[in-house]
């Protein structure tokens, strides 16, 4: 999986010794809600659910404004010799811990996270200083992708640990 997670075929394996062994693997996916839109160089708009309860939307809101600022500036300062924009482990690592500083301050409010899924599961990845793993291999778009070789090179035994933790049951004790 670390090796080579990018293609359908390492899934399948994955999948058919999961079924081998009689093991369910955890889909692991946040849906944050709400988006980002550029419309040009001078306009990014930015999108959020109002059907989510206040708290919700504020983390969300975090993670969306997170996003704007690297398409309109942070990207061309982190990645320089790029010449276009690309969704990046850098940018949604970045997103990701806006949100969760926002609902670690909420929490701190008496707000409860834990009956939203999404929030509760980045919780969960935030406690366990999974936010790059999660991003790599349960979200990634083309543009992270080419972040992997990289991050695979310097933090392999955290990819290996996500999964451990993650996506993969443990196996039950033979008797």
């Amino acid at each position: 999986m670390v090796a080579n997670p990018y293609t359908g075929a390492t899934w399948r394996a994955l999948q058919a010794w999961a079924n081998a062994n009689k093991v369910q693997l955890t889909p692991v996916r946040l849906k944050p809600a709400g988006g980002v839109s550029q419309q040009d160089s001078q306009q990014i708009n930015i999108t959020i659910d109002a059907s989510k309860p206040a708290d919700s939307s504020a983390v969300w809101l975090a993670y969306q404004m997170s996003r704007a600022l690297w398409q309109a500036e942070k990207f061309k300062k982190t990645y320089p010799k790029e010449t276009q924009y690309r969704h990046s482990l850098a940018e949604e690592t970045d997103a990701l811990k806006a949100a969760a500083s926002v609902l670690s301050a909420g929490k701190k409010k008496k707000t409860d996270a834990t009956a939203d899924s999404d929030l509760a599961l980045l919780q969960r990845l935030s406690d366990a200083k999974m936010f790059e793993p999660y991003v790599l291999l349960s979200s990634p778009d083309q543009g992270i992708a080419a972040d992997y070789e990289a991050y695979r090179a310097e933090h392999r035994e955290q990819l290996e640990q996500y999964l451990s933790q993650f996506i993969v049951p443990p196996l039950a004790a033979k008797p």
